[in-house]
């Protein structure tokens, strides 16, 4: 039986660095950020879908809402190789891929480790 793992937390606290180095270790391990059209950016004010923005700006970035489109989420699950993988990424609708999950790794840090 299959075993889908969830990475989670803010940005910065390192669910990048960890996909990579579970894929270093011989895991099966998706880096959810690089897949191409499975999140879309939402302004949380105009409910706009935001087609460019610069993370270096701190108020858009504060502003805007990180959606996963659960469908696609489930169609990258399924071509799961393995009997256990890890799938590393945040949603602002977090809830709705939770139940995709046998378990869920929640990474956090201190803003003194993010700036870093």
């Amino acid at each position: 039986m299959k075993k889908y793992i969830l990475i989670t937390g803010s940005s910065g606290v390192g669910k990048s660095t960890i996909s990579a180095k579970l894929t270093d270790l011989g895991y099966e391990s998706y880096d959810l950020d690089w897949y191409p059209s499975l999140f879309t950016g939402y302004n949380k004010k105009t409910k706009q879908a935001m087609k460019e923005w610069d993370n270096s700006d701190l108020e858009t970035v504060k502003n805007l809402e990180w959606i996963c489109d659960v469908d696609k989420l489930k169609e990258i699950m399924s071509k799961q190789k393995s009997e256990l993988a890890f799938y590393c990424g945040a949603a602002t609708n977090l809830f709705e891929i939770i139940p995709l999950f046998d378990k869920i790794i929640l990474l956090t840090a201190n803003s003194e480790i993010i700036r870093k």
